[in-house]
């Protein structure tokens, strides 16, 4: 287990799954009197030329937004993207974008996001690289931010046999609590471990 940072208490327990595909509509009800399955507004970021792209949306109070996912900030390195929105009925405008990438590491990517009642957003994904391109392959990181954008705090979980490790769900508890599940390969094997699952505690603010 790694050092933690401000954040009391972290069970992980993974399980393999399938990764969810990317989601790039947020559920918003239409504005009175629009048509049902008319288009509302929509919303595209774009970094520059290269590949961005969102895998999880949620929503906050306020009419905010979250995509979360990856952009590329080099032909060879992909950094952990998310972006808040806010939903004004007709339109929607971007509040503010953060990006994240845990130093020494050539990757990081979001493919979870979750907002507590407070309006604070947790994020959740992997930094590193899979392999075969990384004999170390990638860990699992848990992100806190409040609405205005701010970082809370970060956790990260390097399996026992310290390969591959990766999450394919996220979901908060009434408490702010964020279970996340996911996968960690064994040494030599090829193979998932033993099944588990994460607990990890809000923290604070």
């Amino acid at each position: 287990m790694s050092a933690r940072s401000r954040v009391p208490l972290v069970h992980f327990i993974l399980a393999a799954a399938v990764l969810l595909p990317p989601l790039a509509a947020a559920l918003a009800a239409p504005p009175p009197g629009a048509a049902l399955g008319t288009i509302v507004w929509s919303a595209q970021y774009s970094a520059d030329s290269r590949s961005d792209g969102f895998q999880d949306v949620a929503r906050g109070p306020a009419g905010a937004i979250y995509g979360a996912g990856i952009t590329k900030t080099t032909e060879e390195a992909n950094t952990l993207l998310l972006v808040k929105y806010v939903d004004e009925g007709a339109t929607v405008h971007r509040e503010w974008v953060r990006k994240y990438t845990l130093a020494g590491t050539a990757g990081a990517r979001a493919t979870e996001v979750e907002v507590d009642g407070s309006g604070n957003v947790i994020v959740a994904g992997t930094v590193g690289v899979a392999p075969p391109a990384s004999a170390k392959g990638r860990n699992i990181i848990v992100l806190k931010y409040s609405a205005t954008g701010v970082r809370k705090w970060k956790d990260v979980y390097n399996g026992p046999a310290h390969q591959d490790d990766y999450v394919t769900g996220m979901a908060l508890d009434k408490y702010g609590n964020a279970y996340v599940v996911g996968a960690s390969r064994g040494a030599g094997t090829g193979r998932t471990s033993p099944s588990r699952c994460a607990r990890v505690a809000p923290g604070p603010g």
